[in-house]
């Protein structure tokens, strides 16, 4: 059932040879930890990153999509975008209706390469909202443990959105 339509004309980002070159890492890094072993023929994953490189079709488009992630919650849209400044991503919150009620930067939060996510089926998720609140998890590597992370922020639709 369709809702609204929205249309937004986000700012476009271009694909520079840096983006490729972190995403072929963050791929190269799940291939090591054979977490693509579930879409990856047994005979071209045995063979090493070199042959899957080879077989694997790598598509370099212009622009990086609009939109990174959704979340849609409590008559809330969480839009995550490719938008960065420093450490942080951009995400955009609108009503149900579409109208932006807030833009935020929020943690860069550890993630699977943009390939490696749609080779698994995406939906691997280390954060949420609820109730004017951004939790994410924190991995410490070193003592193996997961951090809890609240970060609060104000949805009063009477601000404008910066």
């Amino acid at each position: 059932k369709e809702l609204y339509k929205i249309k937004k004309n986000f700012e476009k980002i271009k694909v520079t040879k840096k983006i490729i070159e972190q995403e072929m890492i963050c791929l190269k890094e799940s291939f090591k930890q054979k977490r693509l072993s579930v879409t990856v023929p047994l005979h071209i994953g045995s063979q090493g990153w070199k042959a899957f490189k080879k077989w694997a079709k790598f598509i370099e488009p212009e622009y990086l999509p609009s939109i990174k992630d959704i979340t849609v919650k409590n008559n809330w849209i969480y839009l995550q975008t490719y938008l960065k400044k420093g450490e942080k991503e951009e995400y955009i919150i609108m009503d149900l209706k579409g109208k932006i009620i807030k833009r935020v930067f929020l943690p860069q939060l550890k993630s699977f390469a943009l390939y490696d996510s749609i080779l698994l089926g995406g939906g691997l998720k280390f954060y949420d909202f609820l109730d004017n609140s951004f939790y994410y998890l924190e991995e410490d590597e070193e003592d193996e443990i997961w951090k809890i992370i609240k970060l609060d922020f104000n949805l009063k639709q009477g601000k404008k959105a910066r």
